[in-house]
């Protein structure tokens, strides 16, 4: 018995222990099931839903402490030149999975980004998962559409949510307004 209750008790210190070391309670801090405020050391705001992080743009530090808290993919949607380093290289280097779908201005809206956008929101298999641009604002578009079509919130709730994460300009939100009312169903 005696034996039995010792091996017991140094499991539970490893797993313990393991835990604290591989970022699994991290990973579930951002297994949320509403949309909260989150902290990527110097990033930009910074939110977190269901192993999503929906951000600003993130430095080479806080690309580190994403794949220290378990990001798998990071999604830019900034354009390359937008930038004065190699983000794509950095991440890669980390061994994390980048993806970059430029959205330069609402101009460059169109269905295939936001199918893109939507089908990598969708994939579980990508979580955690890191979707940013420079203030959140591209990110808010994105999350709009996200909600309504495939998390089915109410358009207004959903509107919300993309303020709250950086959704400024109205002509990203009049885009993004259209691509749903053409996709509901």
């Amino acid at each position: 018995m005696k034996k039995k209750a010792i091996f017991s008790g140094c499991f539970s210190v490893w797993a313990v222990w393991g835990c604290s070391f591989t970022g699994c309670q991290t990973q579930h801090a951002l297994n949320t099931e509403k949309l909260e405020s989150y902290s990527l050391g110097a990033t930009p705001n910074v939110h977190v839903y269901n192993g999503v992080l929906l951000a600003g743009q993130p430095g080479k530090d806080d690309l580190k402490l994403a794949k220290e808290i378990g990001v798998k993919t990071v999604v830019s949607l900034r354009d390359k030149s937008e930038l004065n380093w190699d983000e794509e290289s950095e991440v890669k280097g980390l061994g994390l999975d980048y993806q970059n779908v430029a959205i330069k201005g609402p101009e460059a809206l169109n269905d295939g980004i936001f199918d893109q956008i939507r089908g990598l929101l969708k994939d579980s298999s990508k979580r955690p998962l890191l979707l940013h641009c420079a203030s959140a604002g591209r990110v808010g578009t994105m999350w709009l559409a996200h909600r309504v079509l495939d998390d089915g919130v109410q358009y207004e709730t959903a509107l919300q949510e993309a303020k709250a994460v950086g959704l400024a300009k109205p002509e990203f939100e009049a885009k993004a307004k259209d691509y749903i009312d053409r996709h509901k169903k």
